[in-house]
């Protein structure tokens, strides 16, 4: 299956450009840093962090957990409190409709998360945009998201994946995970064969699953990868990378400089739009926020907080050990992207929603 219909190398060229137009819009848009307003005092408060992913996600929310208290005034307690269900959607739709705007629930989620209502998504109770952005732990500017297949399976790059009769099993939490999502969008776009099996409770799952054989392979960051099978991403480990997307950065990550970007696998204009519409979450990478209506000097507080968290000497050398990406995004930031998608080109959402919706 191919990218759809053609528009013809003007058309295609107009639906590209809004896409880096808006996306280096808002990143240039959110350079302002908030200062914490004095009189906002947490003491003798607990906050607590729902975090709605797994692996990565998990880890990036209790670093914070552990560091982030300490700058705000009255040096809270924060606690991680585990909301796994429909790839963060059940802790999106929480933080939205039922906790409280006052500064001590807040929640992590999966990187797709602030975009889903504009991609069509009607388990996404909530309008992204009115979310009370508190930041993210990552743009990915050293992280990327990758393809990978266990050795044994007989497939070393994009080509023989292209030629292959059989379908390449690869585990998934479900069809709103990102990288169900991927595997999908590109998948479909290049005519790849990709069979999703899912139902898997989190990536570890998944990646017992690859080790015993039962899947040929998954989708799954780098940063995630190394929080719990770092030996994965050695030369000599027993997994290939067959493709890349989602760096931070311009072209290949140079952790990987041998695994091609999808943006290179594109055939024409089009695709290269649709590609760069998946990639736009990687630079909301980890996200986290407050409910909607939480007063902006707390939330300017919170933000302030959460920055100078992520320049401590202490979580960058926690977040070193096991070895994450910070590479910090501002509240504005991520406000900035999420009204930089909804200006897109309509027929290029169309597009990309019919992928991301389109059956196996």
């Amino acid at each position: 299956m191919t990218g759809g219909a053609r528009t013809g190398e003007s058309g295609a060229t107009a639906l590209m450009r809004p896409v880096a137009l808006a996306l280096c819009a808002a990143l240039i848009s959110g350079g302002a840093r908030s200062q914490a307003p004095a009189r906002v005092n947490f003491e003798g408060k607990t906050i607590n962090l729902v975090s709605g992913g797994s692996g990565g996600y998990v880890s990036y929310a209790r670093l914070l957990a552990a560091h982030m208290g300490k700058f705000i005034p009255g040096n809270p307690s924060i606690v991680v409190r585990s909301m796994p269900g429909a790839a963060s959607m059940a802790a999106a739709n929480y933080l939205y409709n039922i906790a409280a705007p006052d500064g001590l629930t807040l929640g992590s989620f999966v990187r797709a998360i602030p975009l889903a209502p504009l991609l069509g998504d009607t388990a996404a109770k909530y309008d992204g945009a009115k979310f009370s952005w508190i930041g993210s732990a990552s743009s990915y500017r050293d992280d990327a998201y990758m393809l990978m297949v266990r050795k044994d399976v007989p497939v070393s790059n994009v080509a023989d994946l292209a030629a292959r009769e059989t379908p390449l099993r690869l585990g998934s939490t479900g069809p709103s995970s990102e990288g169900d999502v991927g595997a999908r969008v590109v998948g479909q776009t290049l005519g790849l064969k990709l069979k999703m099996v899912r139902g898997y409770s989190g990536t570890p799952q998944i990646a017992i699953a690859v080790e015993q054989g039962e899947m040929d392979g998954m989708m799954i960051g780098a940063s995630s990868l190394s929080a719990f099978r770092p030996e994965w991403l050695s030369k000599t480990g027993p997994v290939r990378f067959l493709f890349q997307f989602g760096y931070g950065g311009e072209g290949r990550s140079p952790q990987f400089p041998d695994v091609p970007r999808v943006d290179e696998l594109a055939r024409d204009a089009d695709e290269r739009a649709l590609f760069s519409l998946m990639q736009l979450p990687f630079r909301i990478a980890r996200p986290f926020a407050a409910p909607p209506g939480l007063p902006e000097e707390t939330r300017a507080m919170l933000e302030a907080a959460f920055l100078r968290a992520l320049d401590d000497p202490a979580l960058l050398t926690g977040a070193r050990g096991m070895g994450l990406d910070v590479s910090p995004v501002s509240g504005a930031e991520i406000s900035a992207l999420i009204a930089a998608a909804a200006r897109l080109p309509a027929p290029l959402i169309t597009r990309y929603t019919q992928l991301l919706w389109s059956a196996d």
